[in-house]
């Protein structure tokens, strides 16, 4: 049996671990036998918080991890991703500017919107500054998305400096909080990113050849840039779902697929769905640690995820300076 099947054989087991333990683990015990009575205190917990929130965990965690494979696929570098590139932030900041205005008592569904806006334009910004610096290079998009990251953390500050009433809003969504998130609206992007996943997928055999080097691809008949803008768009798009979602959210985009690639297969017909599921499932694991390993507090999950990540990151910086 090859790894890859081994790799989904555990996805499978891990997975259905990581939600029995999400559904009971939580700061209030649950009776197994009242989860089936609609009148009980453990079917309403279980059916109006617990589950949703695996939900949202398992759209977030896949959507980034996704996006993160996409990104270092078209950009074929192995530290790309929403995070690095500032695709995140500028969703963040979209989002931030939308509660800073108040849109949030308005409709459940402007946040949303707002991040994914913010993500689709910072990818965008991060393209037009590329062109105009009129050198096109794998390097410039990456040291490019690590400016505007920059400074849109910088303007984030500024609007937290002038915000009043929003501020304890936004640091509490900012550093990652899958609990408050409407459910309608999580449904609902579910939904929304099946087809991204299945357009991104149908390019998935052009992302393994640009991977190897634009010239290869461009020798056979790829169009690179055209390629390059579909799946910027998409995992924009993906992540600012994610970021809708649940907040500031790093390094999951960029973990998950190394994790994936090592164990599995190079080839992002594999890499990206293999991806997609382990992302979701990671992040499911990691919710339910961050609310359970402490009795009196709840973790914000983007502290947990970038206690995870920023090792892994230098771990591969040091690999890379390596070789």
């Amino acid at each position: 049996m090859s790894r890859t099947y081994i790799f989904i054989l555990g996805l499978v087991v891990l997975g259905l671990a990581t939600i029995l333990g999400g559904v009971y683990f939580g700061a209030v015990s649950i009776n197994y036998q009242d989860i089936f009575i609609p009148e009980s205190l453990s079917h309403t917990i279980v059916t109006q918080l617990r589950v949703p929130r695996l939900i949202n965990a398992f759209i977030v965690g896949a959507c980034l991890a996704f996006a993160g494979a996409s990104f270092q696929g078209v950009l074929q570098n192995p530290l790309a991703d929403p995070y690095i590139l500032g695709v995140s932030s500028g969703a963040a900041l979209g989002a931030c500017i939308a509660i800073l205005f108040g849109f949030e008592t308005m409709n459940s569904f402007y946040i949303p919107i707002a991040a994914i806006v913010g993500a689709v334009l910072t990818i965008l910004f991060v393209y037009f500054i590329v062109r105009c610096s009129g050198a096109a290079s794998i390097t410039h998009y990456i040291l490019s998305g690590i400016i505007v990251n920059s400074f849109f953390a910088a303007v984030m500050l500024l609007l937290f400096y002038v915000s009043d009433k929003q501020l304890s809003s936004m640091m509490h969504w900012l550093m990652g909080d899958l609990g408050s998130t409407n459910n309608d609206w999580v449904f609902f992007s579910g939904l929304v990113i099946i087809p991204m996943v299945i357009w991104v997928v149908r390019l998935s055999y052009q992302l393994t050849i640009i991977s190897t080097g634009d010239s290869h691809a461009q020798a056979l008949g790829i169009n690179v840039k055209k390629l390059r803008r579909q799946i910027f768009i998409l995992a924009s798009c993906m992540t600012g779902i994610a970021v809708a979602n649940a907040g500031m959210i790093g390094f999951v985009g960029l973990v998950i697929p190394h994790m994936v690639r090592a164990v599995s297969s190079q080839d992002f017909r594999v890499l990206l769905p293999l991806s997609f599921f382990a992302g979701g499932i990671f992040l499911m694991g990691v919710d339910t640690v961050s609310r359970t390993v402490l009795t009196t507090i709840e973790l914000p999950i983007g502290v947990v995820t970038s206690f995870i990540g920023a090792p892994f990151f230098l771990y591969l910086l040091i690999r890379a300076s390596k070789q």
